[in-house]
């Protein structure tokens, strides 16, 4: 592979700037250091969070293989189902920070979120919970979301005067308001308690059908609620399963299942792929291997697959003796 210098044309016969698309058109290949297996080489000395747009029916298996083994080593990359985010946020998307599926060319203008946990704590019975109380915060959580996109969209200058505006990097109009919870492992178990019934979040059919019961109500509320500013999504809202912030001791992030708490594998899977198709703009779960799956990522990459079959949207990974650390969440 020749050494990159100035002047260098980028395609073999023809000069990028000038013939860039007919060169490619042609089959000619850019002249490049970056072979897939550099770029995830180099990806392993990289601290901040990476994602793989997956595609079962496009992603080759080799690369895809290839992205598992470099996961296992430093927790990146992630797999995001890209099917699912452009079904649900369309082709022009991108995974900004953890797991955020935010619109190219916009962002979000706030993230606010509620602890379910909370809530649950102040009811005295399962029909409190939805009659009275889960109404009013989300209602309570709308309006204060709402304030703060109308602050930032009329009375700060930042969309009239930035440079990434003026330039056409950013638009106004393709921002949107993320509506966040945590806690449903927590509220999910309190009111199973307050109902007088055993099970619990995760192990449990009925704990189970009682969060997708609460995750629906969420959804219908927020998709209910008019936003001026968001015209992107329909002047609604994106739901999001926030990861956690300092001083959440005690409540698990988004609609994961509490840390210590976690069923078989295939049975996690599956639970979680019950909740992911409520949260377009982020949600994740995290499944470390042991270190045999170094020698096997191919089977791992298998794992993956069945979990986009039963729902999942977006996975992490790592090898569970590795040096990650874990904090509130993030990888």
């Amino acid at each position: 592979m020749s050494r990159v210098a100035y002047g260098q044309k980028g395609y073999i016969g023809a000069s990028m700037s000038a013939n860039a698309r007919a060169a490619y058109e042609a089959g000619e290949m850019p002249r490049s250091k970056w072979t897939k297996a550099a770029i995830l080489g180099a990806l392993r000395g990289y601290c901040d969070e990476m994602d793989l747009l997956y595609d079962p029916a496009v992603t080759p298996d080799e690369f895809a293989v290839k992205c598992v083994s470099s996961a296992l080593k430093c927790a990146n990359p992630a797999f995001a189902h890209d099917p699912y985010y452009r079904s649900r946020i369309g082709e022009r998307y991108g995974i900004a920070s953890c797991y955020n599926g935010l619109y190219v060319g916009g962002g979000a203008y706030s993230l606010s979120r509620m602890r379910l946990c909370r809530i649950a704590e102040r009811c005295r019975s399962l029909d409190e919970f939805f009659s009275v109380r889960l109404p009013e915060a989300v209602d309570a959580a709308c309006r204060f979301m709402e304030a703060k996109i109308r602050f930032i969209a009329e009375e700060i200058p930042f969309f009239r005067t930035n440079f990434l505006v003026k330039e056409g990097f950013l638009e106004r109009e393709r921002f949107v308001g993320l509506f966040g919870l945590v806690g449903m492992n927590e509220c999910v178990n309190t009111l199973m308690d307050l109902c007088g019934r055993p099970g619990r979040y995760g192990p449990d059919e009925e704990a189970n059908r009682l969060g997708l019961r609460i995750v629906e109500a969420i959804e219908r509320q927020v998709n209910a609620f008019q936003s001026k500013y968001c015209e992107i999504n329909g002047h609604r809202f994106l739901l999001h399963a926030q990861v956690g912030a300092v001083g959440d001791n005690g409540v698990t992030p988004g609609v994961r299942l509490a840390i210590g708490s976690e069923i078989p594998l295939y049975d996690h899977l599956r639970q979680a792929g019950m909740f992911h198709r409520f949260f377009p703009s982020g949600i994740g779960d995290i499944f470390p291997f042991d270190r045999t799956a170094l020698q096997n990522p191919a089977a791992v990459l298998d794992v993956f697959k069945g979990a986009f079959r039963v729902g999942m949207q977006y996975i992490s990974t790592y090898e569970s003796e590795s040096d990650v650390i874990r904090v509130t969440g993030y990888l």
